[in-house]
């Protein structure tokens, strides 16, 4: 972790490229990298403005993706084929002493600031099993209080990571959040956010993932927020490699194979603008089509 000052004098360093390897996230796209530090330069402003010049803090980030082929099959153990893009999350973070959860978003506007407080909204060890959790009424009581809510998302992958280290009460962190994945496009702005804040979490309080259990929690946690989809998400993005497209198999998670980008091909990526909504009507419909593919499985095995 660094001072907000000493993160934007290496920023401004053009040095910084070679030091963070930004080559090795963004590629050798120079207009990319430039683009890149003036937003990594603006959320630790930001960060400063908010939480003060003396707090030490670091940076999480994660991607977008795009699923070339296996759309929406990931719930039922299917192969996808993925890519990582280069819009995405970044969070600047430092770890605070008590156990709350500050964040908030460089467009205000659009997602309001947020205090969360986990261990005052559930008893994480009251329940024997996630699943559990997740279907009892206070957290569907929570869904319905604040429904839509971005800080949501960040509530699930916390409870989900704390219930997974249920002997150990985790400490909070304050957090600003930016992005440039439009959201509700389908370029999986939500799943970004959660994997950022994930890694984020992780750091300030010490903890290790391998990337198969990171997938899978935070997959999990969707259930959290009510969605019975898959971990295909997730994977692709804590997954995702510079230049290869990813074949990715679910239950359980594996790379099946990598396959290099061909370099005389690009992908245009076009938001139509019609937006993706997942409240609601919108959620049941997603989960009854879950639902409904699991069931013809079933029966298509003989087990109707």
């Amino acid at each position: 972790m660094l001072y907000p000052q000493d993160w934007l004098t290496q920023f401004h360093d053009d040095s910084l490229n070679d030091k963070f390897r930004l080559s090795d996230i963004y590629g050798n796209d120079l207009r990319l990298i430039k683009e890149r530090k003036i937003a990594l330069s603006k959320i630790v402003s930001e960060f400063s403005r908010i939480f003060g010049s003396d707090q030490l803090c670091s940076i999480s980030r994660a991607p977008g993706r795009v699923n070339l082929m296996g759309r929406h099959i990931d719930h039922q153990g299917g192969y996808i084929n993925t890519i990582a893009i280069n819009k995405e999350i970044l969070i600047a973070f430092s770890p605070r002493i008590d156990h709350k959860v500050v964040i908030k978003n460089s467009d205000e506007n659009s997602y309001s600031p947020r205090e969360l407080i986990p261990h005052s909204l559930l008893d994480f060890l009251s329940y024997d099993c996630w699943e559990k959790m997740v279907n009892s009424p206070k957290v569907k009581e929570l869904n319905k209080n604040i429904t839509g809510d971005w800080s949501l998302y960040i509530l699930a992958v916390y409870t989900r990571i704390q219930y997974q280290f249920k002997g150990k009460q985790l400490n909070g962190l304050d957090c600003c959040v930016s992005g440039n994945i439009p959201a509700a496009s389908g370029l999986s702005s939500s799943a970004a956010l959660g994997v950022a804040f994930a890694n984020a979490l992780l750091q300030v309080n010490n903890l290790q993932l391998s990337n198969k259990l990171l997938i899978e929690l935070i997959g999990e946690s969707k259930l959290f927020v009510g969605f019975m989809g898959g971990i295909g998400d997730q994977a692709a993005i804590i997954s995702g490699r510079l230049g290869y497209i990813n074949k990715i198999g679910l239950y359980p998670f594996h790379i099946a194979n990598q396959y290099p980008f061909p370099k005389d091909v690009k992908i245009i990526i076009a938001f139509s603008g019609t937006v993706a909504k997942k409240g609601g009507k919108a959620k049941e419909l997603y989960n009854q089509r879950v639902a409904l593919v699991y069931v013809y499985n079933l029966d298509r095995r003989g087990f109707g």
